[in-house]
């Protein structure tokens, strides 16, 4: 509902009132569960004394390593695995930290040209729902892991919304005929391709 409020560029107070609302009531509710009734969280239970369970500069350090390893999934999803092991980043910078600083201005970039051409979110809205979708395992507040292939599943519609508001910035009004249908002759053709080549690297790794 708000994402077509704003893809029509108008303004709409009970939209912007009711996400102020839900996003006031999930602060509330966190507040509540770890301040007034104390129930025991993850940082206590699996990660009390270590550095990822004290610091959230270190959690969220980490879940950056963790947000390219979900795109690498996105793109070749091999091997996929229920239990993944994740290096605790405690050092002030890596390149983990880095890429996803330049990863955030492009997307802020692309996402103003893409308004100021088109006068659409796409961009916008798909990159808020992927990253917003994956804010509660981001280590904010520690869970019970630090990755796992399930907790990607929905911030994928969000990624998919990005991804047409990045098409249509690359292909103008001219081409888009074109590439779509370029796009309906090859990702068959990559479909077939990974069907095949995902289970032979499965077997070979038995």
């Amino acid at each position: 509902f708000l994402f077509t409020r704003l893809q029509n560029n108008t303004r709409n107070t009970t939209g912007i009132l009711t996400l102020f609302a839900a996003t006031l009531s999930a602060v509330g509710y966190l507040f509540f569960r770890t301040q007034i009734i104390a129930i025991p969280t993850s940082q206590d239970i699996f990660f009390a004394g270590t550095a990822y369970g004290e610091s959230m500069f270190v959690r969220l350090h980490t879940f950056t390593q963790a947000l390219w390893i979900y795109f690498k999934l996105i793109v070749y999803p091999y091997p996929l695995h229920m239990e993944r092991d994740l290096d605790v980043l405690t050092q002030p910078i890596s390149g983990w930290l880095i890429a996803t600083v330049l990863l955030i201005f492009f997307i802020t970039a692309s996402a103003l040209y893409e308004y100021k051409k088109r006068k659409t979110v796409y961009i916008a809205f798909g990159s808020l729902w992927f990253l917003g979708m994956l804010l509660p395992v981001s280590g904010i507040v520690p869970v019970n892991g630090l990755i796992y292939e399930h907790w990607l599943y929905t911030p994928l519609i969000g990624f998919c919304i990005a991804l047409l508001g990045f098409k249509n910035i690359v292909f103008t009004q001219k081409n888009h005929a074109q590439a779509t249908n370029f796009l309906r002759a090859t990702l068959p053709v990559v479909f077939g391709i990974f069907m095949i080549i995902l289970p032979l690297s499965y077997c070979a790794s038995i």
